[in-house]
């Protein structure tokens, strides 16, 4: 019998983490990819309701956004997310980046494609558009972390994986500027519209790690934009507080 796509990710987890929570590392049994306390997190960050224009979460659904009041980002239809970038998220994604943990990018995608919002979005999507990294980024990382949950997905959805732009060039670490219009600034023209045709009339949703002031995800979209997709939305795997606080005034 063939292997699924849910046997394959939590081999590849073993091999990263054999015997250990992949988020916190504490033991646990073969089989297991989290302990019971990150797991018990994982869910609740999962189905906790959010804002479907904006991403950021709400007290419950139909609540009016506190961060952007129902009215979203011009550029974007929708956004939408797995979790909240707080812990055990956190440590997940930094390992899946930083620490060669590519397979937690597929554990992510498997994750959310059994999220309601998250299916709706996909269904209503004709191509997925992974962020791209500058080549040497790439290089020097291994891989592109967008692309790997992009992949994922498309195996779950056979979606096609389009990729109408490249960055042009090296940014600094958005992770380490915290400005809103610093962050603005590291981006602007870092990405450069090479294959139009094949976003033209198209709804697109844009992938990428994590959602913070949006800065790379709009510039993508503002190249993108001459293009003429049907439309633009974004999928990501967290959204973060701006402010660094977890959200907790919600």
């Amino acid at each position: 019998m063939l292997a699924t796509l849910g046997d394959l990710s939590r081999d590849m987890v073993d091999m990263v983490f054999p015997g250990k929570c992949a988020a916190c590392g504490v033991a646990v049994d073969r089989g297991h990819r989290f302990c019971a306390d990150c797991d018990y997190a994982l869910i609740l960050m999962e189905t906790r309701e959010q804002c479907l224009a904006c991403g950021a979460p709400v007290a419950f659904g139909g609540a009016v956004c506190q961060r952007c009041g129902g009215r979203g980002y011009r550029l974007f239809d929708r956004v939408v997310r797995l979790a909240i970038f707080d812990s055990p998220v956190r440590e997940l994604v930094t390992r899946f980046k930083y620490y060669h943990g590519w397979p937690i990018g597929q554990l992510f995608a498997d994750r959310a494609m059994r999220v309601d919002r998250v299916r709706a979005l996909l269904d209503e999507t004709d191509l997925l558009v992974p962020v791209p990294l500058h080549p040497w980024r790439q290089i020097v990382r291994g891989f592109n972390q967008a692309d790997v949950f992009a992949k994922r997905l498309s195996e779950h959805t056979h979606l096609p994986i389009a990729r109408p732009a490249i960055r042009t060039r090296m940014t600094g670490h958005q992770t380490l500027i915290h400005s809103r219009a610093k962050r603005a600034k590291n981006l602007r023209q870092a990405f450069a519209l090479v294959r139009p045709g094949s976003i033209h009339d198209k709804r697109i949703t844009l992938i990428d790690d994590v959602f913070t002031t949006g800065s790379t995800l709009k510039n993508l979209a503002q190249a993108l934009q001459p293009a003429n997709p049907a439309s633009i939305s974004v999928l990501t795997i967290a959204t973060a507080d701006p402010k660094g606080h977890a959200f907790e005034a919600v």
